[in-house]
């Protein structure tokens, strides 16, 4: 695609779009749909999202910045403060805002978070996200529920796994964008760079392998990453960290099976992201407190 080809009488729209929404409503499978490539990682478990991560999708009459920001809710911990704060920030980013909320009456997750919006004057798009999943007639009375709360410039009923109404959302949003020239080269996808997306890889599968309270306890560090000339191999080393000995093991799992899984299905994302064969190391470290440590709080993005 070529933006010069766009013709003069076509005005080019270019912004920013924050998606919120309540952790696990599906921000981050609408925008790696929409932008058709993984920016975002993803696990059925909730908060997965960690930090503000940019999806571009450039065609020929716009280009549209998503701010896949965590969920919000009400935080318990330094880390999902860092989260809240994150995900609020980009309303002040934003020149739209997508509100996504699963096919439900409006609950405690939804009215806060439209509180929150009410304090900013930005024009907001209500998706009704999974309506895959629920019979047609609810759909109607959830969009009255809807309207009761805020005006919404457009309401549009989605399912961002089947790929329903995608783009009736994406022409709802470009109606709601400046006429600008775009922000970004055409060809970038994310504004997030390789080292950050293959730490968020092998924290995907680490939240997809491991269950109640460990995901939720690591976070991944990339200590070394270097490309062997002669056999076009690249080398990565990688820390997991957790907050207890006991979870370690966990990760680690029986004569190392588990750890060996989340390595060998990471590894393999991660020659797919950076087109070169890998060798992945990755190791597991008990820090008990590196969610209130700065320093690698900033190694993860997060700060």
């Amino acid at each position: 695609m070529n933006l010069e080809k766009n013709p003069i009488s076509q005005p080019f729209h270019s912004g920013f779009v924050g998606v919120l929404g309540r952790p696990n409503v599906g921000k981050s499978t609408l925008v790696n749909t929409i932008i058709g490539d993984k920016v975002s990682i993803v696990s059925h478990k909730p908060q997965t999202t960690r930090c503000r991560i940019l999806g571009i999708l450039t065609r020929s009459d716009a280009q549209i910045c998503f701010i896949d920001a965590p969920g919000i809710h009400r935080p318990q911990e330094n880390l999902h403060k860092i989260m809240v704060k994150t995900a609020m920030g980009s309303l002040d980013e934003s020149d739209c805002i997508v509100l996504m909320v699963p096919p439900s009456k409006p609950g405690e997750s939804e009215a806060l978070i439209i509180d929150l919006i009410k304090r900013v004057s930005k024009p907001v798009i209500l998706a009704i996200n999974k309506v895959d999943q629920v019979q047609k007639e609810i759909i109607l009375p959830l969009i009255d529920a809807y309207s009761k709360y805020y005006e919404f410039a457009h309401i549009v009923p989605i399912s961002a796994l089947r790929k329903t109404n995608i783009d009736s959302l994406l022409s709802a949003i470009i109606s709601l964008l400046p006429e600008e020239s775009p922000l970004f080269p055409e060809d970038m996808k994310t504004d997030r760079s390789e080292i950050f997306q293959i730490a968020e890889l092998i924290r995907e599968k680490v939240f997809i392998h491991t269950h109640k309270e460990i995901p939720y306890s690591a976070g991944v560090i990339i200590e070394e990453m270097k490309l062997n000339p002669k056999n076009s191999v690249t080398s990565i080393h990688a820390i997991i960290l957790v907050e207890r000995t006991s979870h370690k093991g966990i990760i680690i799992g029986k004569q190392g099976t588990k750890l060996r899984t989340i390595g060998q299905q990471a590894r393999l994302e991660i020659e797919k992201l950076i087109q070169t064969k890998v060798f992945l190391d990755l190791r597991v470290k008990c820090v008990p407190d590196w969610k209130k440590t700065p320093h690698l709080l900033s190694k993860m993005g997060l700060l």
